[in-house]
């Protein structure tokens, strides 16, 4: 390894770190204010902060790609505002030289990204579904959030306005059949929800309650009655043993995505959500390589030191290839281009016109 290209590595190196440091403490912050509101509700803080660190994998597999794009930016801008490029280029360096450095630590990056993807954060997202499942039965009152539909256990949608204690008003509950389709639709201005640890047993009174019985087979088919006072009890613990917590197609890794794909097949079922799952993954595990790509000319085309056009450029960047990949997953596979297909299309994007951008500065 030459000088330069030493030179360029502990540039990029250190200012990566750096972002990827920041980028990942805003959203390990933003993750952990998202779950402080259980607090309050009597969960410790422990399994808390165990669900933050089960969550890693999966900020890491964000905030490194936007990372290395931010960092290439600035440092490619700051050589260039220096003409350090200018001087390498003169000295009869090529751009392709120049841009080694940042393209072998970006193919370094998208192998992390892949493992990170395919490998560590399905299994870590599926502990933390069990970590959930396992206060859930602890303490199910806890998992309430106010404003929010919440699968408090399994078959059964709840949303509160408010609430004091056991008690809360603008309480709305679906509850589901076996098969997830939608079988009573509850409504009340108040109620109480009274747990008893000792039979795992949560009792339910609902004040000037509608309720709307639904037929799931012929959803049209509803019938309403509303009563002053609705009393009914759940067992949540025979709830949570009826039906083990099975991986979703985002809690499963390569291998058992592989082994579900094939299985799906020989037996006549359509693979295509497991598939779009996979091309997801490794699409997003080749987002290092296509921002890099992107990065390099716009570091050199942003106007000099315009550190404040470099980050929103990158932002930008960022936005747009996830906003891509986020809005491809919602195609059905009835579309003229398949869902898995149209998840390479952010990366062919930023490739493209990165390779277009190099051309030109050559």
């Amino acid at each position: 390894m030459n000088i330069i290209s030493r030179y360029m590595f502990r540039n990029l190196l250190g200012t990566l770190a750096l972002t990827i440091i920041v980028l990942s403490v805003i959203l390990v912050v933003g993750t952990f204010a998202k779950l402080s509101g259980f607090l309050a509700h009597g969960v410790p803080v422990k399994p808390l902060l165990y669900m933050v660190v089960l969550k890693l994998p999966q900020i890491l597999g964000y905030t490194v790609p936007f990372g290395l794009l931010l960092s290439t930016i600035l440092v490619y801008n700051r050589m260039s505002a220096d003409y350090e490029i200018t001087a390498m280029r003169a000295s009869g360096i090529s751009l392709l030289q120049v841009s080694m450095p940042a393209i072998l630590l970006s193919i370094v990056l998208s192998a992390l990204c892949g493992w990170l993807q395919l490998i560590v954060a399905p299994s870590f997202s599926h502990e933390a579904r069990w970590l959930v499942r396992e206060q859930g039965v602890k303490n199910p009152l806890a998992m309430l959030d106010e404003g929010r539909f919440v699968e408090l256990f399994d078959g059964m949608i709840i949303s509160i306005d408010r609430r004091d204690g056991d008690r809360v008003e603008e309480v709305r509950i679906f509850r589901l059949d076996d098969h997830g389709r939608l079988s009573a639709d509850i409504y009340a201005k108040e109620g109480r929800l009274i747990v008893d640890e000792a039979t795992k047993t949560l009792n339910i009174t609902l004040s000037k309650a509608s309720i709307t019985t639904v037929d799931p087979d012929k959803p049209a088919d509803r019938t309403s009655m509303h009563m002053s006072e609705y009393t009914f009890a759940i067992d949540y613990g025979k709830r949570f043993n009826r039906k083990p917590l099975t991986r979703r197609a985002g809690d499963m890794d390569l291998r058992q995505l592989l082994a579900y794909i094939v299985l799906y097949t020989e037996s006549g079922s359509s693979p295509t959500r497991l598939f779009v799952e996979l091309h997801k993954r490794a699409a997003m595990s080749l987002a290092p390589f296509s921002f890099i790509l992107l990065a390099i000319p716009l570091g050199l085309l942003i106007g000099r030191r315009e550190r404040s056009s470099s980050i929103l450029i990158g932002v930008g960047v960022m936005l747009a290839y996830y906003s891509l990949l986020t809005l491809f997953e919602t195609f059905d596979d009835q579309a003229q281009i398949s869902s898995h297909v149209l998840m390479w299309v952010p990366n062919l994007v930023c490739q493209a016109v990165g390779l277009v951008l190099l051309w030109r500065k050559r």
